[in-house]
């Protein structure tokens, strides 16, 4: 790296934009306070007085040349701001910056030293938490938003399970929601059943997949009530009166399987009609085939 100004001016062209509102908040001059009336300034006299917030440095020193740890850094952009400083995840704390000969020990001001961070893709941003109040976030991105990352999931649903899965979806995001804290957005679920889906947009993933597994709960009780529903089969005797072949399939079946049952000898043809689920009915048709042979001839 060359000299300290050169190094630190190279690399202001693309954060300047990050850079600048903090260092504006910094040097900005509070606007005068309206004369109050005397019974107010009588009654401000009476308060206890507030310790007067320090004023931060205008420069501090860098650490020696070399590479050092964010944290390090992040502490001086700390005391140059007069905030506490909150680090967004572990890529931040593990980035190492690299200090030239040239900056060793040198004094930098909050500006300056913004730009050697962002050089390092650590991106400074002053925000005022309703909690601790004015803090300093360091993040990996440039475009970081106090705001809470939304995550979006796009389920697909076959037709003959969507009203079911819909119904669920929505129970549980009902009860998402009402157990969320008040400052964090909602989640949402929007249903087409013309296309087959259902978007799904909220701030925390694992609540989504949470929610994302109830589809495959509702199309497995979609396919249960599908292999319960009653279907009309129809079978041809073909050598064999159906009227025999029903008596043997009943032997053959069981009491609770008899029940689902339901049969009925045409009219017409050598005919045998029956009601029932289909499991059951692919069972039925194998045991009719099964009884339904022709006679071996006696030699």
């Amino acid at each position: 790296m060359g000299g300290p100004r050169r190094v630190l001016a190279a690399a202001a062209a693309t954060i300047l934009a990050i850079a600048l509102p903090l260092a504006a908040e910094e040097t900005a001059t509070p606007a005068p306070k309206a004369k109050s009336a005397p019974a107010k300034q009588a009654k401000e006299a009476a308060k206890p007085k507030q310790p007067a917030e320090k004023t931060p440095p205008a420069s501090v020193k860098l650490p020696p040349a070399g590479e050092h740890d964010a944290e390090a850094l992040l502490a001086l952009a700390g005391i140059l701001t007069g905030r506490t400083v909150r680090i967004e995840g572990e890529r931040v704390r593990k980035t190492k910056v690299e200090v030239s000969e040239a900056l060793g020990g040198v004094d930098v001001s909050l500006l300056e030293l913004t730009i050697l961070l962002a050089a390092h893709r650590i991106y400074l941003f002053p925000i005022v938490d309703p909690k601790e109040g004015k803090i300093l976030v360091a993040s990996k991105s440039p475009t970081w938003s106090s705001e809470p990352e939304m995550f979006t999931k796009i389920l697909e649903v076959p037709a003959g399970a969507f009203d079911a899965v819909a119904k669920r979806i929505e129970k549980a995001v009902e009860e998402k929601n009402a157990r969320l804290p008040r400052d964090m957005p909602p989640f949402v679920a929007v249903s087409s059943a013309r296309v087959g889906r259902v978007f799904l947009r909220g701030p925390r993933e694992p609540d989504l997949e949470e929610i994302a597994r109830l589809t495959e709960a509702g199309q497995e009780d979609s396919k249960a009530r599908e292999a319960r529903r009653a279907r009309l089969y129809t079978y041809e005797g073909r050598f064999r009166k159906v009227e025999d072949l029903e008596k043997e399939l009943v032997e053959e079946l069981e009491e609770g399987e008899l029940n689902l049952l339901r049969i009925v000898v045409s009219s017409r043809g050598n005919r045998l009609l029956y009601r029932c689920p289909a499991a059951l009915g692919e069972k039925v048709k194998g045991i009719l085939e099964k009884l339904d042979k022709a006679k071996k001839s006696k030699d």
